[in-house]
């Protein structure tokens, strides 16, 4: 605690001696600073960028202790947050400058908004996570619909600005209606819209880990891209709420060539989706299949009783379906330090079983969920014993060694 308190002496001096310069000449009293711009005299106020700069120091400052005296696993999360918040407020402050177009306000404050929503949200989903996986989608579905309702304040607040413009520019009578038609309320409904599907189908990500080969597909697809999927849904959206009408209603166009195209992109869609679960199907569902029991593996271990044989085979059998491993570490280094090999070898083989921990269960979940928890498990036990029995790779015996041990030598094969 004491290192950690020394290396936030210098950054505090620093913040501080800036934060009161700034206090004293920006805030405290009004600096003139004269200029000569091409021959004309101009006199510029810095003024403006004290409340600005006050804030950027001060989130600065903050993402500065965060990172040197906080410790936990949202630290460094925080730490970040701060950082970018530190840049967001200064901007959102800056656009109260006189000079500064209206429309540049309400787009900084959605900008500081989100990135406060962002990092709680991602601040809760750490710990969210601990009790149980299933929360977390919850949580981004109402994390979303708060982005929304952000995203569609801002959109209404910085619209009139735009019709403005369009009033002054000489194609006012052109520009108008289409913009009054296609920009207006169509994009808010739009913003809403996908905002609603998107939170919706964010909670997919509930099947992430579901037993359901397929519910985890859908769960992975949709709840585990959800940036894609916002995206994808905005286009959509604003497609039928917008361009499809004004494809049919005004640009001159064959309706037969618009419903053609649609259909095209349609079948492009469903193609692209066959696809996916076509590569899912070979590349997943089947290396689950092959992969999913250690039987399906052949490995040679040289063993001088069949008592031996059988033992392993139990200790084996224990870990794979209780989760019991120390005896089986125990067995596997007394047989490897039998058969010749270094210390060092020893460890690298036998490492990833003694490393190996089961995933736990939710503190608070679904009896589909523990059972499926519980089916991991199993699976990832079989794979660590293909990986460690895979690995074993037995001195070759020589000389009279190899004369005394031939005759009692059997071969355990792990099917």
């Amino acid at each position: 605690m004491e290192k950690r308190v020394k290396e936030i002496v210098l950054p505090s001096v620093i913040y501080v001696a800036f934060l009161t310069v700034t206090v004293w000449f920006l805030v405290l009293q009004e600096t003139i600073i004269p200029l000569d711009i091409l021959g004309y005299d101009v006199t510029l106020s810095p003024s403006f960028l004290g409340i600005p700069l006050i804030a950027f120091l001060s989130m600065k400052y903050s993402s500065v202790v965060a990172d040197k005296l906080l410790v936990g696993r949202a630290t460094d999360r925080l730490s970040e947050v701060l950082n970018t918040v530190a840049y967001t407020a200064f901007l959102y402050f800056a656009a109260d400058w006189s000079l500064v177009p209206g429309w540049v306000k309400p787009l900084t404050a959605f900008l500081l908004y989100a990135t406060m929503l962002s990092a709680l949200h991602d601040i809760l989903s750490i710990y969210i996570r601990d009790i149980n996986y299933i929360f977390e989608p919850i949580l981004t579905s109402i994390y979303i619909l708060f982005i929304g309702f952000l995203g569609s304040q801002t959109w209404l607040s910085i619209y009139p600005f735009f019709e403005e413009l369009v009033l002054d520019s000489p194609f006012s009578g052109v520009l108008l209606p289409i913009i009054r038609a296609g920009l207006a309320e169509p994009v808010n409904n739009v913003i809403i819209a996908s905002t609603a599907l998107t939170a919706v189908l964010s909670l997919t990500g509930v099947f992430k880990n579901h037993p359901n080969p397929y519910l985890e597909y859908l769960g992975s697809r949709i709840g585990g891209q959800i940036e894609k999927v916002t995206l994808l849904n905005f286009v959509l959206i604003y497609y039928l709420f917008f361009v499809r009408r004004y494809l049919l209603e005004f640009s001159g166009l064959n309706p037969q060539y618009v419903v053609i195209g649609e259909w095209a992109a349609i079948c492009l869609g469903f193609y692209l989706s066959y696809r996916s679960m076509k590569r899912y199907a070979e590349e997943s569902l089947v290396r689950l299949d092959v992969t999913g029991t250690w039987r399906r593996h052949l490995q040679q271990v040289n063993m001088h009783t069949d008592s031996q044989l059988d033992h392993l085979s139990d200790l084996v059998e224990r870990f794979i379906v209780h989760g019991i491993k120390n005896e089986l570490i125990i067995h596997l280094t007394l047989l490897l330090k039998n058969s010749g090999l270094e210390v060092y070898a020893i460890t690298n083989t036998l490492t990833p079983l003694v490393e190996y921990g089961d995933m736990e269960p939710p503190k608070i979940g679904l009896p589909w969920q523990a059972d499926n928890v519980a089916k991991l498990n199993n699976q990832r036990r079989r794979k660590i014993v293909n990986t460690v029995l895979g690995s074993i790779q037995l001195k070759p015996l020589t000389g009279e060694r190899e004369a005394e041990e031939a005759e009692g030598e059997n071969a355990l094969e792990v099917y």
